[in-house]
């Protein structure tokens, strides 16, 4: 019986870039009345990353044709939020609260991948794993509140609409 083994080795020569920041501010208006006040809030973030790598696998059963595999990949990330709120305490009259919110998500992904042919001399999307994904998100909420108390109950009643809008490719 003869057992066959073999061995590889991979070594992976790769360079990545991070590129990030985030930026928020926030907002507090107070009225002379306790508790009344309207604040506004923002935020953004932005994120870049990026890979390059150039995988090489010798393996001991071809050692002239070490494997060579080149990999990239890129994302792109993008966030902004818009958020304010208003409370209005109005003594006997109860309280109203208001306000609205915004998001907007943007996202692409791209990933490119090829393994060398040593018969073509070029780099081939063998496995078909090169992907583009694009995304895009836009979510707008409002809502409305009121509370008031009667004796020993108190009560809150609101309505909240939110409405997103979503598209996708790949």
């Amino acid at each position: 019986n003869n057992i066959y083994t073999y061995s590889y080795n991979t070594v992976d020569d790769g360079k990545g870039d991070f590129n990030n920041y985030t930026i928020s501010t926030d907002y507090k208006k107070k009225f002379n009345t306790k508790g009344h006040e309207w604040t506004a809030d923002a935020f953004f973030s932005n994120m870049i990353n990026s890979s390059n790598d150039l995988l090489t696998t010798e393996y001991s059963y071809v050692p002239l044709y070490p494997g060579l595999q080149k990999n990239s990949n890129d994302v792109y990330n993008k966030t902004l939020i818009l958020n304010t709120d208003y409370v209005n305490p109005m003594e006997s009259m109860g309280k109203i609260e208001a306000g609205y919110k915004y998001t907007l998500r943007d996202r692409k992904a791209t990933l490119d991948n090829g393994n060398f042919s040593y018969f073509t001399g070029i780099y081939y999307d063998s496995l078909g794993l090169g992907n583009i994904f694009n995304y895009r998100e836009n979510i707008h909420a409002l809502y409305f509140a009121y509370s008031n108390k009667i004796d020993i109950l108190e009560y809150k009643v609101g309505i909240r609409d939110e409405q997103t809008f979503t598209d996708g490719l790949q």
